[in-house]
């Protein structure tokens, strides 16, 4: 199942490097004012992992003050902004911390030499960090923490609002139906707050201070997305014709359901959207990890079809009894395990019963609004050729000549090339170019 990879997610593309900053000697700093003299600090530089990718770490204050700090990592080409660290010590000339990375906490050891962080991260072979001491810089927005009801749901959400003056564009970062929290689209609400455009991200049902659950069909988590536009629609500092959505991967199919569901939505980007039926995207999902695992194109075919057969049958109501009759027939075949039927007594099979028969292209048939969709040509979860044709079929027969596709060489489902843990080259300078486009910034704002 299609899953979205927001920026956040690129955080574990870099456990490659975020391991044991080990860092030699420095001269003694007196362990008494040593937390005051850098709590709070700024640190931006380098890691040399192959060509520079620059990091930043933001040394705060925490709830209880200076002796209780907090710690974030920035990775801007990765898409990475605020990644908490915890367990921070600091003694004498050091720092450490932890640092959450694919579901473990890796150790960091910094030292210190006046205003300069020097170490290395190990990698196999050592790879080196060299931070500078730089100012802390001031927002350009502020952050307002709200909570939106929809029906009996409470989205915990953070508006972002910029300083310059108003109204503001705005855009609102929604989910597909996994339990994600706001900070999967922290990267790009603080990129687009910057740019004086106003942000709204919230937890996703079930996930951070939001109550729930996700797993629900694609207009319950539609109607979240828009009760978030309407907030923003009432409120005076917004510019309320100007308001677009923000999803990736299956969110896409959301943005589907609330473009043609409301006239408030202004655009839509989508990353890695899906532009088919959500059964013939996820066959096509299993037959790329099918020809991973070197199958034989016999074998390949049966799986598929079986699939296919199987998963229409969920979606059409049949019992599971009658499912699971299905499923013992192709028990102790090698390929089963690979196409990832939902089970009897799983959300999954319960949640395909909702959208297992869903196809966007009958609602982007009737939305007339511009929308920007962005994919990697190495993407194995959204079939791009594919989508981008049935989209295309949908717009031209909605007569909406305002669509555009991206298409970045060498970039994977979150726009993150496979080769290097960081966005593809272009992805933010055109994906900002295209939302300039479409909304009206004063002149103060924007880099």
């Amino acid at each position: 199942m299609i899953r979205q990879r927001s920026a956040r997610r690129l955080a574990a593309c870099l456990s490659g490097w975020v391991v044991a900053l080990a860092v030699g000697g420095a001269s003694r700093l007196d362990a008494q004012n040593f937390p005051s003299s850098i709590v709070p600090s700024r640190w931006e530089g380098e890691a040399s992992l192959g060509a520079p990718l620059r990091i930043g770490l933001s040394i705060l204050a925490g709830p209880k003050g200076p002796s209780d700090p907090v710690v974030l990592l920035d990775v801007p080409e990765s898409g990475v902004i605020d990644l908490a660290g915890s367990a921070i010590t600091i003694e004498g000339d050091s720092v450490r911390f932890s640092m959450p990375v694919r579901g473990t906490l890796v150790p960091f050891a910094a030292g210190i030499h006046g205003n300069e962080m020097v170490g290395t991260a190990n990698m196999g072979a050592p790879v080196r960090i060299h931070l500078a001491r730089v100012p802390i810089p001031v927002l350009p927005y502020r952050i307002e923490e709200i909570t939106i009801q929809h029906d009996s749901i409470r989205l915990a959400s953070s508006l972002y609002l910029p300083t310059t003056p108003g109204p503001h564009p705005a855009i609102v970062f929604h989910h597909g139906a996994y339990a994600d929290t706001r900070n999967v689209w922290r990267f790009w609400a603080d990129h687009f707050a910057r740019m004086g455009i106003a942000t709204l991200v919230y937890d996703n049902r079930g996930a951070g201070k939001t109550n729930g659950n996700p797993h629900v069909g694609f207009e319950d988590l539609a109607g979240d997305a828009l009760a978030c536009v309407a907030h923003l629609k009432a409120d005076a500092r917004i510019r309320g014709t100007e308001i677009g959505l923000f999803s990736g991967s299956q969110g896409g199919w959301v943005a589907s359901v609330a473009a043609v569901r409301s006239s408030d939505v202004a655009f839509v980007v989508m990353i890695a959207g899906p532009g088919e039926p959500v059964g013939r995207n996820v066959l096509r999902e299993s037959e790329s990890m099918l020809r991973a695992a070197r199958f034989t194109a016999g074998d390949i075919a049966k799986a598929l079809a079986a699939k296919q057969r199987i998963e229409a049958r969920i979606a059409s109501g049949a019992s599971d009894d009658e499912i699971d009759r299905s499923l013992a027939e192709i028990q102790g075949e090698r390929w089963a395990e690979y196409i990832g039927i939902p089970q009897r007594g799983t959300w999954q099979r319960t949640w395909w019963r909702q959208i297992g028969a869903f196809d966007p292209s009958a609602n982007w048939s009737r939305v007339h609004i511009p929308v920007l969709v962005l994919d990697g040509t190495l993407d194995t979860q959204v079939p791009v050729a594919d989508s981008h044709a049935a989209f295309a079929q949908a717009f031209g027969k909605a007569g909406n000549p305002d669509f555009s596709f991206l298409v970045f060489n060498g970039a994977g489902h979150g726009l993150e090339l496979e080769t290097r843990p960081v966005l593809a080259a272009g992805v933010v300078p055109a994906l900002s170019a295209w939302v300039r486009n479409h909304v009206t910034l004063t002149p103060a704002s924007g880099p």
